[in-house]
């Protein structure tokens, strides 16, 4: 009896010392590494434990022994992160995203845990910056959803069935927010009809008004050079034409007289894009001149 009641009291006196151990055992990581996993946003495969992806360390030797392997880990990104994201949604599209296609899913995301939403190391459009010239991205006048760092407004942050990795064709993604009705009429501007924006337009900043590519008239010439050789209001057909600078446009106040005085840049219910109800060139002369 009394041999019993001694085993009976050793063995319930190594289970109370060792209890702690097996129930702080999940923890062991974290009196070293708390940095990884006291996060705002912890990656949900903290929940599976370290080993889920640290599989190849040995703990018990400090520094730890990693078998061999980077960080311990039982495989390398991008393949690691496959076995929980499906890869489908990184690749088999027009563009991929360059960090996705070379796998370095670590260059945007933090493997254990952010305080900026989807494990992103930086906020957006810091984070895009990293990579891209933020130069590019400022002037006097920015694009809002760029003022705003709303990259992924537009883009598709790692693939995408279009060219720059835009979320539609670039008709679709500008008709998000601008009007689809202020740009069809039965004059349309043939690269609105085509929809080529930026042909015209810069999509993320300008020097100029409008993120136009250059500044008003000269834009124009860039592809309508031939009024300067033809008969045209600005020409003169018998005698000198309209000036396109230093004149005041006398039907839009504080404008200054230019191709938009006459022409509308995008769509127009008259011919030729004119900026008022008109038939003909001589129609819509009389909204200034008397004959």
């Amino acid at each position: 009896m009394t041999v019993r009641l001694f085993s009976f009291t050793l063995i319930l006196l190594i289970a109370l010392v060792a209890a702690p151990v097996f129930a702080e055992e999940p923890l062991e990581c974290k009196v070293c590494h708390s940095d990884k996993v006291e996060t705002d946003k912890p990656h949900p495969a903290l929940m599976m434990g370290c080993a889920a992806c640290h599989a190849n360390v040995d703990a018990t030797n400090i520094p730890h022994d990693l078998g061999g392997t980077v960080r311990g880990l039982m495989m390398e990104p991008p393949d690691l992160c496959m076995m929980c994201h499906d890869s489908g949604m990184f690749s088999g599209k027009e563009t991929v995203h360059m960090p996705v296609m070379a796998g370095m899913c670590l260059t945007c995301h933090d493997p254990h845990g952010s305080a900026v939403p989807k494990l992103l190391r930086t906020q957006k459009p810091e984070i895009c910056y990293e990579c891209h010239d933020k130069i590019g991205f400022y002037g006097p006048t920015v694009h809002e959803p760029v003022g705003l760092g709303m990259c992924n407004f537009c883009h598709e942050p790692h693939q995408s069935g279009n060219p720059k990795l835009l979320k539609a064709d670039v008709q679709g993604i500008c008709f998000n927010c601008h009007e689809s009705d202020k740009f069809t009429g039965t004059s349309v501007h043939l690269p609105v009809a085509e929809g080529k924006c930026t042909d015209c337009h810069l999509p993320h900043a300008s020097q100029n008004a409008a993120l136009l590519q250059r500044k008003g008239n000269l834009l124009c010439r860039k592809c309508h050079a031939q009024v300067e050789k033809t008969p045209h209001a600005i020409m003169g057909f018998k005698s000198a034409g309209h000036p396109l600078r230093g004149r005041k446009d006398p039907k839009r106040s504080g404008k200054i007289f230019g191709c938009l005085s006459c022409h509308l840049p995008h769509a127009s219910e008259s011919p030729s894009l004119f900026r008022y109800k008109a038939d003909s060139m001589f129609d819509l002369c009389t909204y200034c001149h008397e004959f």
